[in-house]
């Protein structure tokens, strides 16, 4: 059995006991898990599917010491620093995993530390940068180790926010599109993406994109009347 097998309800019946204590069904399963991933994989599928706003919490209530494998540590650094369980466990499993197999490396050996992930992530809960300049920004960490506010800072990547400035860029692209727009008013409304893509290349991928579909849309519908 490895954690990748278990129901919802096997996991709950772990976190609330039963014949055997937790401490000692974990450990059963954690002894003839052969991957790490997967252990990695299940440990934060708990922590998502019960809320738990850490691991600490988790381990807590499994009544055991140690998270499995080092992965799951730095796991654990990262959403402590960055206060966000949920996205540290989507980078962990997507950004984190694919740079350890490029790099054939454990998570020990990442020139960037659980501390700098953490801190990008908060970046992106605060609106500074955006998920996708995230991306570019931990691509460079990856191979210098330099600070987030360094990079972001250096390379000018501070996502833009302002509505105004935003609303200036979409005319420029509606003005510069007018065939596009006439088929998004005639129904094909599919072309809201080429326009979304449109501002984000103007802007080099900076503004804020929630901000960029909302305008948009409100723009382009305006046009309609």
């Amino acid at each position: 059995m490895n954690f990748g097998s278990l129901s919802a309800k096997k996991i709950r019946q772990i976190l609330v006991g039963g014949d055997n204590s937790p401490s000692e069904i974990i450990s059963g399963i954690l002894t003839k898990a052969d991957v790490a991933n997967e252990r990695l994989n299940c440990f934060i599928t708990i922590c998502q599917k019960f809320a738990l706003d850490s691991a600490a919490r988790l381990k807590k209530k499994l009544q055991i010491k140690q998270a499995p494998g080092r992965l799951a540590d730095y796991y654990e650094q990262v959403a402590t620093e960055s206060q966000n369980p949920h996205r540290a466990s989507g980078w962990i499993l997507t950004e984190v995993l694919k740079a350890l197999k490029d790099n054939k490396i454990e998570a020990d050996q990442l020139k960037i530390g659980a501390k700098q992930l953490g801190q990008l992530i908060k970046k992106i809960d605060d609106g500074t940068i955006s998920g996708k300049i995230a991306k570019d920004i931990f691509a460079e960490m990856i191979v210098s180790g330099r600070e987030v506010g360094e990079i972001i800072a250096g390379k000018g990547l501070v996502q833009i926010s302002d509505e105004d400035a935003i609303g200036r860029i979409i005319r420029e692209v509606i003005n510069e599109n007018e065939d596009n727009v006439r088929l998004y008013q005639m129904g094909k409304t599919q072309l809201l993406t080429f326009f979304v893509g449109q501002v984000m290349a103007k802007t080099g991928g900076r503004a804020n994109p929630q901000s960029v579909n909302r305008l948009l849309k409100e723009m382009l519908d305006g046009e309609k009347t």
